[in-house]
């Protein structure tokens, strides 16, 4: 009895080992041509270099789903699909639309302005990412906190095109501009204010300090602070000082 069931689990065995090879090798085929569908701006032999395969190249399905993955991060394409039928591969895209221009609105600081300008403008003309899009509102938050705009708001607005571009509005309302009213040292700090005072970058906000800009609040530059006064401790001969903002 046993040796039947030994039997009958050797012919599963072998059954399963032969089945594996037969789908193995009916997704495996020399690559033999490219047709290209559904891109307008990307040309047919851009689309083959970004897939980085070549004619005569095995194919098989972990190399397709590496493919897929390739064109996806070029960003050129919302949707590919690929299928391979007696060696010629179809490669169906659907490309994302181009960012036409960038407007920004609500700045009346030149200043300001000029500088997101600057940003925004090197995003033009390439394809439009949503995920990206959100990385670059936080890099404009990031540039008007440190003119003091603390407290700034930015709306995005996407406008489509009839030629599979689009327009990006940026409607920022900076608010009022956020000072530092009061600079206090706590804690253990050893020294004196006037002493600390004089370590840091930033200051506060008086009348006749009309023309410097640390008076503003600005997150990086208080990271400044906190590097230098760890610097001036450590000079002191306190090799291990806990400094900590709020």
């Amino acid at each position: 009895m046993r040796l039947k069931k030994n039997k009958n689990f050797i012919y599963i065995f072998v059954y399963l080992i032969l089945s594996l090879l037969e789908f193995n090798s009916a997704f495996s085929e020399t690559l033999k041509s490219f047709d290209i569908k559904g891109n307008d701006r990307v040309s047919n032999e851009t689309v083959i270099m970004f897939s980085e395969l070549e004619v005569g190249q095995n194919i098989n399905t972990s190399l397709l789903n590496n493919t897929i993955k390739t064109l996806y991060k070029t960003n050129y394409f919302k949707k590919v699909n690929l299928i391979i039928n007696n060696g010629k591969l179809e490669i169906f895209v659907v490309e994302n639309p181009i960012i036409q221009t960038i407007h920004i609105r609500g700045i009346k600081d030149k200043d300001v302005y000029n500088q997101l300008k600057e940003i925004t403008k090197k995003e033009e003309k390439y394809p439009f990412i949503e995920n990206k899009i959100k990385n670059q509102v936080t890099l404009l938050n990031n540039i008007v906190r440190a003119f003091g705009y603390y407290f700034a708001e930015i709306e995005t607005k996407v406008e489509s095109n009839d030629n599979n571009t689009v327009n990006l509005i940026y409607n920022i309302n900076l608010g009022k501009i956020a000072k530092i009213k009061k600079i206090t040292f706590i804690g253990n700090k050893i020294f004196k204010d006037n002493t600390l005072r004089n370590v840091i970058v930033s200051e506060e906000s008086k009348f006749w300090k009309f023309l410097t800009r640390n008076k503003f609040l600005d997150a990086n530059r208080i990271n400044v602070d906190v590097s230098r006064l760890n610097d001036f401790y450590k000079n002191k001969g306190y090799l291990l000082p806990t400094i900590k903002s709020s």
